[in-house]
């Protein structure tokens, strides 16, 4: 059953104190004192605080998930130190920006405060092709062949932020998800630009 949230048409972020919460709450999720001010200054919106528990409930196992698959069948430990920890801090942030951006029904913001920083950030470094003999470890080959098609300089990018959307979708409840695929995909989009 597909269950429609109908979003409101503009950003929350004009709301008094929500921006301060979001300066507050900055490289992490929202806390249980945070949400209840949250409410009152939004109080159609339990909806959304529920989304993001929901994903904040699974954010550990899904991040962990995505970057073991990821480290499976790229080869990062060769060319990064401590690969696997900077992927899930790097992971993590998106997925606690990708929650705020939700909260406050607002990418632009959500570009604007960190997905184009990133996006040149990560793009600065070197992301190297799947290693061809770990091809049998993948548990998503679709997304890796569609990875396959664009330059190998966001590739991985491409396959990392698609599992994370796709690990997230699997979990996450129907109407949570519907909340969190928008930014999710967002942030895939940005961070997977070429120009």
């Amino acid at each position: 059953m597909t269950i429609y949230v109908k979003l409101p048409a503009q950003s929350f972020r004009g709301v008094s104190g929500l921006n301060e919460m979001l300066l507050g709450a900055q490289s992490r999720h929202f806390t249980d004192e945070e949400y209840a001010r949250y409410l009152p200054m939004l109080p159609d919106q339990q909806h959304r605080v529920d989304a993001a528990r929901d994903l904040m409930s699974h954010e550990e196992m899904i991040v962990k998930r995505t970057v073991l698959e990821i480290m499976q069948i790229y080869p990062y430990q060769k060319f990064h130190v401590r690969a696997p920890e900077k992927c899930i801090r790097d992971v993590t942030y998106i997925s606690i920006y990708s929650t705020h951006a939700m909260l406050v029904n607002d990418t632009q913001w959500y570009k604007d405060k960190l997905l184009y920083w990133f996006r040149t950030m990560l793009q600065s470094f070197y992301f190297p092709p799947m290693a061809a003999d770990k091809a049998a470890l993948n548990k998503q080959p679709q997304i890796s062949a569609e990875a396959a098609k664009m330059p190998e300089h966001v590739a991985s990018i491409y396959d990392t932020y698609s599992r994370l959307r796709l690990n997230y979708q699997q979990v996450l409840k129907p109407e949570s998800w519907q909340l969190l695929d928008e930014p999710l995909q967002v942030a895939l989009d940005v961070l997977t630009l070429t120009h």
